[in-house]
């Protein structure tokens, strides 16, 4: 019997994906937006792509299924942004750090956490 909940794994892996997209970056030589920070640590950001994303009939029809008041309000938000910007995005910025341990071993943290 699996012990993991169907959004645990989700998330995990999600935050997988988003490391594989850093070290491919890290791999592959782009350029980073670069922060120095107390710690010694470097934070640096990916951009993540989004799947692509629904049509305003689609979010009207989701919103008019909203069962919960916070399921609508996430749906009117995407439908206010889609208004406002005639598009909604398709990527998000995310952050992580980086560091390393001497001169050899590199590690990299993710930023977020895993409900139970």
């Amino acid at each position: 019997m699996n012990s993991y909940s169907p959004e645990a794994v989700e998330a995990a892996m999600m935050y997988g994906k988003i490391l594989a997209r850093a070290v491919d970056i890290v791999l592959g030589g782009v350029r980073w937006r670069l922060w120095m920070v107390r710690s010694g640590l470097r934070m640096r950001v990916i951009q993540v792509p989004f799947q692509k994303p629904p049509s305003k009939a689609a979010l009207q029809a989701r919103l008019a299924q909203a069962t919960t008041a916070g399921k609508r309000r996430q749906i009117q938000y995407l439908l206010d942004t889609l208004e406002r910007d005639g598009k909604l995005p398709e990527q998000h910025p995310y952050p992580y750090r980086c560091g390393r341990f001497g001169s050899g071993l590199p590690f990299y943290c993710t930023h977020g956490r895993i409900r139970r």
